[in-house]
């Protein structure tokens, strides 16, 4: 009877069996199965870190930093920066962007510009660029008078800067103003109110230069009177430039008779503005004077000579062949205002002035090229002119 039941219980023990290896079968296979199936994660190896600085160079950031660094990582072989707009700041120069080079040289890199970073090389660093910055000063000196402008200060990269001068003359009780000068004796470089002036640097090592002008005064008592009289043969000096049948010549310069080759050089174009203003009645008309007697003779029919540094409207000017170390003196009739009028050159090889540059107004610094000045005195008076000979009309 018991045999049965022990056959029974190993039949069971048999099955149990099987059903365990089974199980660590199917086991195995899932941990396969899994194996096969899952994802394996990233590396971090395979993320590039790229790296850009900004250095400074001499100035600095807010804060008083000298550099900036952004880093930025990602798989791919390159990196796009757009170079940000914060920039440094560096007294008495301006940032002109950035380059590869602490020199400055190369190629210039401007705030918000996208640069590109590759792999084979991660880490690149950039420099400020600085350009000196120069300051440049005109200051107003009224020279005894006073409500001039106060000046102004410009700044530039260059070595230079142009100005335009205040229009504002300054005044004085007694006085006329005449130009702005940079040297308060008149013997310097004369400017106008509104003209142009160009500063330049003094020295390869300065940063800021200051041109100081100085007001230049004459007394307008005498002045006024002064010049309306000159008013006459300014007049005429101007009808004898405007007409084109005259032209520069010297061999014409003595007007005989009103013939066809007339002309003027410099001394006999004023004289005969003079003569036929009614200022010279007394000299021969066919001996117009020379640059050499010219002052002689002023002297004698009731001019006076002032210094060159007060030249005003109506005054003759005069430089001698002698003080010029040439061959030829020259003068002209100041106009004032930084003009003169006179008989230059004979440009075009012809008789007349069809270009009207031979006998015109040109620019005119007294200080820079006369050596006399010569002005009616206050007590002269024009006579009755003579009859001019020639038809001024063109």
């Amino acid at each position: 009877m018991n045999t049965p039941n022990r056959n029974n219980a190993e039949c069971v023990a048999n099955i149990s069996g099987m059903r365990k290896f089974r199980a660590v079968i199917l086991l195995i296979a899932a941990v396969f199965m899994v194996g096969a199936f899952s994802v394996k994660p990233v590396s971090a190896a395979t993320y590039k870190t790229y790296k850009i600085y900004f250095y400074a160079n001499g100035g600095s950031y807010t804060g008083g930093s000298t550099v900036r660094r952004a880093t930025r990582k990602t798989t791919k072989s390159y990196v796009d920066y757009t170079i940000p707009t914060t920039k440094p700041t560096r007294s008495g120069y301006y940032f002109a962007g950035w380059t590869k080079s602490s020199a400055g040289t190369g190629t210039v890199y401007a705030i918000g510009k996208t640069i590109r970073v590759t792999s084979s090389s991660p880490i690149v660093r950039y420099y400020a660029k600085w350009k000196k910055i120069y300051k440049y000063t005109v200051k107003y000196n009224a020279n005894g008078g006073s409500g001039s402008s106060t000046g102004k200060t410009l700044t530039s990269l260059l070595t230079s800067r142009t100005y335009t001068l205040s229009s504002t003359k300054p005044t004085r009780s007694g006085y006329t103003f005449i130009e702005w000068n940079t040297k308060a004796d008149g013997s310097g470089t004369a400017y106008q109110p509104g003209e142009k002036i160009t500063i330049k640097r003094a020295s390869s090592t300065t940063t800021s230069t200051t041109k100081t002008l100085y007001a230049i005064w004459v007394k307008t008592s005498s002045a006024s009177s002064v010049i309306s009289v000159a008013e006459k043969y300014i007049a005429m000096a101007t009808k004898i430039a405007n007409c084109s049948k005259v032209g520069y010549t010297y061999a014409g310069r003595f007007w005989f008779n009103g013939g066809s080759d007339w002309g003027v050089d410099c001394a006999s174009y004023v004289f005969y503005a003079l003569y036929y203003s009614g200022f010279l009645n007394d000299c021969d008309k066919y001996e117009a004077f020379g640059t050499d007697d010219e002052g002689s003779i002023l002297l004698a029919h009731g001019f006076e000579e002032v210094p060159v540094s007060e030249a005003q409207r109506g005054d003759i000017l005069l430089v001698t062949r002698y003080e010029r170390n040439s061959g030829t003196g020259h003068t002209e009739i100041y106009l004032g205002d930084g003009k003169s009028i006179g008989a230059h050159s004979n440009y075009d090889g012809v008789a007349g002035d069809s270009k009207d540059n031979e006998v015109s107004v040109v620019s005119c610094t007294p200080t820079a090229k006369y050596y006399h000045c010569f002005r009616l005195k206050s007590t002269t008076k024009a006579k009755t002119a003579p009859t001019m000979p020639y038809s001024l009309s063109n």
